[in-house]
């Protein structure tokens, strides 16, 4: 089964039980006194007889929450009619008061010291949980007793006294009589105290959690620790008093909080709980409210009854494991040595545990009442030396009409220790279970459709289940075991005996409107089972298996309560978180620009169901991105269409588009001429632009070291060379571009020889010609002549008598190469 506290739900259990009554046919006697022979005993005394026959039997715990005090032996699954009325007086029943606790007060607090505030506005703070409050003096100075009449119109009687009452007997035998007829009593200090004290049959028949204390004392105390599993200081925080008591505990009761220094502040028996406080705004300080509601509201909820049922004496570890349990209401011992109860008896109770450690006063009888007990619903578990057959075993139909999960084998018991071997830790009956040990264990095999759930660590079977009965192979005595038996025995209650709910949503979460379809199961507890959901949303359905549509966001805690047939009432919870529906707000910081435009878009999805996938088409064929915001630039021009899609976990999308103009980009065109020539060259320049945004600015370099910021310019080149130049233009937007770089070549006219005439002595050479200068350099046969005669721009005279006249001897060609200072040169072959 699985564990429906573990996870991430929510679960709350609320168990309709009937609250214990008294068996007719036992002994009032204190609880675990003295056993004498032909005496059978109970935790609880008999109240005045009922006729025999005026109730039919009940199934264990029938539909509600009382069962009356006297079942004839008459064996029928019918339920009994239900009061808590005693015949004759009208119980308040209106459509206000109905679910809500009805309390009464009943005091001796009188001036100086009165109620605590808190205490009487309890039904004005919490509505919800108390219907009203009603006082009744009880002070032998001005008080009344109560009749039981009286008390029957209330659920909850709060005893709280600080004067001694009117008649502490008679009051005694007034709330046991209510307390059998199914009311809750919280008693407050002084009530257990001398000179204070209710006594009759409530203190002598061991009702409420503690033993008369000898004095009460004036000391000051806070809120010590306490069990977080009972709800009484749900929400204390601060607690303080200045009066307690220091009493020792009645068998069946267990201290649920403490005071701090260990003494007990809350402690609870059956439908008793005691608060260790006087409930006046002198002697007590902190969070009374709460106190008060959070233990009306404890006793209000039913509770699981067992009876604890072995052929032993009074099993006080096994009680005191099972009297920690805040689903159970009361937990009854009955020695069936002397006594074979009846299906009457038993069917008062939702579970009943049993084991022989001495002989049943008849194992048959014992062993057919089970069955019959387990045929109405009721809930069995079986202890070690059930299956042991040497004359102590348990016998009839029980073991041998196949109720039992386990079988006896050799009839032995192994009188060995063994520790828990391995187990089934996700089954309940294990749960927080972690070391065991038993020194009884009989030798058993697993009967036909039984399930085991443990092992002792030599093999033999520890735990198993079948149906109603649960086997607990171990010896359930104080001295029988060490470890977490008993608690394995009060987790096999709860398996039996609490309906288990399980459910499912098809999604937990969801966009608005969203469907979700529900399944729901439960175990335990007494089939068949009714079931109700509670949406979250103000709707309900009682269907088994609902679908349900939320049409608004919010977060909804969806409540699931299947019910068994006798009345008990499970509930899980779980959280359905509904978005609203998938919404995307997104932009982009521009639609429109020059390429390459630089586009950075963002996204803020809303709604739906987290996690989102992001999916971004930019149109221009290149790759998606899948990022939640993206950037992306358009290097060519045209219109694209820009698309978002966002997908949530649901699979809902939500989509955005922009609509993306680029426009070309920034273009720049140069032209110009001449683009070569002799220096001094004056070239003519135009430029152009095209694309980015107008107005345009330009920039010229010329390549000699000349610019302009004009769009056409000219530049004159006086020196020989190659010029790049260069065209930059610049728009409105800050974007730039260049044109071709154009190429200027500039050169000089190189001089013109027209004749070269020998003349006499000395030898000489003269040159006629244009475009002579000055410094010309004359090269005869590539090597340089200096004695060179410059005369005009027309003639030079080539000097150097027989030593010229050696280099250009008469009738061979001689090269003659003529270089101008500005770069000009000729070259001519001349010979004489």
């Amino acid at each position: 089964m699985k564990n429906p506290w573990m996870g991430t739900r929510v679960f709350v259990f609320l168990i309709a039980a009937a609250m214990l009554l008294p068996l007719g046919a036992w002994a009032a006697a204190p609880p675990n006194a003295p056993t004498s022979a032909g005496t059978a005993q109970v935790v609880r005394p008999a109240a005045p007889a009922v006729p025999p026959g005026e109730w039919a039997v009940a199934a264990p715990n029938a539909a509600a929450t009382d069962v009356p005090p006297f079942l004839s032996p008459v064996a029928a699954p019918t339920p009994a009619p239900l009061s808590r009325v005693t015949p004759g007086v009208p119980y308040r029943e209106t459509s206000a008061l109905a679910g809500k606790a009805r309390v009464l007060l009943l005091h001796s607090l009188t001036a100086p010291f009165p109620p605590h505030p808190d205490l009487l506005s309890l039904a004005a703070s919490y509505p919800g949980d108390i219907a009203l409050l009603d006082l009744h003096d009880i002070s032998s100075i001005s008080g009344t007793n109560p009749t039981l009449a009286e008390l029957s119109a209330y659920d909850v009687v709060i005893v709280a006294t600080n004067y001694p009452p009117l008649d502490g007997a008679a009051l005694g035998d007034i709330l046991a009589d209510y307390v059998d007829m199914g009311g809750k009593v919280i008693v407050t200090l002084c009530s257990w105290v001398p000179s204070w004290v209710m006594s009759g049959r409530f203190v002598s028949g061991g009702y409420g959690p503690y033993v008369v204390a000898d004095t009460r004392y004036s000391e000051p105390h806070s809120l010590g620790v306490h069990d977080a599993e009972f709800p009484i200081l749900d929400g204390v925080t601060s607690l303080g008093c200045t009066f307690y008591s220091r009493p020792t505990m009645t068998p069946g009761s267990y201290v649920a909080a403490k005071w701090d220094d260990s003494q007990p502040l809350a402690a609870v028996k059956g439908s008793v709980v005691g608060l260790n406080l006087i409930p006046t705004d002198t002697h007590v300080s902190g969070d009374i409210g709460p106190l008060f509601r959070n233990t009306i509201v404890f006793l209000m909820t039913p509770r699981l009854r067992v009876l604890v049922a072995p052929a032993d004496d009074y099993p006080s570890l096994l009680v005191g494991e099972l009297v920690k349990e805040p689903k159970f209401g009361a937990v009854d011992y009955f020695d069936p040595r002397s006594v074979t109860p009846t299906l009457a008896q038993l069917s008062r109770y939702d579970a009943v545990i049993t084991w022989p450690n001495w002989a049943y006063s008849d194992p048959v009888a014992m062993g057919d009442v089970l069955a019959d007990y387990a045929d109405i619903g009721g809930k069995v578990i079986l202890g070690g030396f059930c299956w042991y057959t040497y004359g102590n075993d348990l016998a009839g139909s029980i073991i041998t009409g196949g109720y039992s999960p386990l079988d006896g084998t050799t009839g032995d018991n192994h009188f060995a220790w063994a520790n828990l071997g391995a187990k089934d830790g996700s089954n309940p009956i294990m749960w927080n279970v972690t070391a065991a040990s038993s020194q009884y264990r009989d030798y058993t095999s697993l009967a036909s459709g039984a399930t085991p759930v443990a092992f002792w660590d030599d093999g033999e079977y520890c735990v198993a289940t079948k149906g109603n009965v649960v086997a607990l192979n171990a010896g359930l005595l104080d001295t029988g075991f060490t470890g977490d038996v008993p608690l394995m025995a009060r987790n096999a209650v709860k398996y039996l005996a609490l309906v288990y709910p399980d459910a499912h949503a098809s999604s937990y979460s969801g966009s608005a409107p969203f469907t979700v379809a529900f399944t729901g199961s439960a175990t335990g507890g007494q089939p068949p089972y009714t079931y109700r959901w509670v949406f979250g949303d103000g709707t309900s359905s009682t269907e088994q298996n609902p679908s349900h549509t939320y049409a608004s966001p919010g977060s909804y805690l969806v409540q699931f309560y299947p019910k068994d047939s006798v009345g008990h009432e499970g509930s899980m919870g779980f959280y359905v978180t509904v978005t609203a529906p998938l919404a995307l707000a997104a932009s982009a910081s521009a639609t429109a620009g020059v390429a390459p435009l630089a586009i950075t878009f963002t996204s803020t999805p809303s709604g739906g169901t987290a996690p989102f996938t992001y999916d971004w088409n930019f149109g221009d064929g290149t790759a998606h991105a899948t990022t939640q915001n993206a950037s992306h630039t358009y290097s060519t021009a045209g219109g694209f269409m820009t698309t978002l899609t966002v997908t949530d976990a649901l699979g809902h999308t939500a989509v955005k588009t922009w609509a993306v103009g680029v426009t070309p980009g920034l273009q720049a065109y140069a032209s110009g001429g001449p683009l070569s020539g002799n220096a001094p060259l004056t070239a003519y320049f135009s430029g152009f632009a095209s694309g980015g945004t107008a107005p345009y600015t330009y920039a010229w370099t010329f390549g000699d070291g000349g610019t302009s910021s004009s769009q056409n310019p000219s530049h004159a080149y006086s020196s020989q060379g190659s010029y790049a130049v260069h065209l930059t233009v610049t728009d409105s937007a800050s974007r730039t571009a260049s044109a071709t770089v154009i190429n200027v070549t500039v050169t000089v006219p190189p001089p013109v020889i027209t004749s070269l005439t020998k003349a006499g002595n000395p030898f000489r050479i003269t040159v006629a010609g244009s475009n002579l200068q000055s410094g010309i350099q004359v090269y005869i046969n590539g090597s340089l002549w200096t004695n060179v005669q410059y005369v005009s721009s027309t003639s030079l005279k080539i000097k150097g008598g027989s030593s010229l006249k050696a280099l250009v001897p008469k009738g061979i060609s001689t090269q003659f190469r003529f270089v101008n200072p500005d770069g000009g040169e000729a070259t001519v072959n001349w010979q004489y």
